[in-house]
């Protein structure tokens, strides 16, 4: 069996970062929020991810120059 993947669709915007997780093996989704800098989503995903335990988590994000920050942040 392959691994546990919960899969991460994050909206950005000037006011707040919106995001929904889901993950394929339970069908279980959540959806979070976060301030709109690295430091909040990195925080919003550790608790993401302590909630999902041990995944591999596969994250997409909005094409925009908002969005293209967080790569640049990476």
């Amino acid at each position: 069996m392959g691994a546990n993947i919960v899969y991460f669709g994050i909206d950005v915007d000037d006011a707040r970062y919106h995001g929904c997780a889901m993950s394929p093996s339970s069908g279980e989704m959540l959806d979070f929020q976060s301030r709109p800098t690295f430091r909040g989503l990195i925080g919003q995903l550790e608790k993401m991810h302590e909630h999902f335990g041990a995944v591999q988590m596969k994250l997409g994000y909005e094409a925009s120059s908002v969005g293209f920050s967080l790569q640049r942040a990476t």
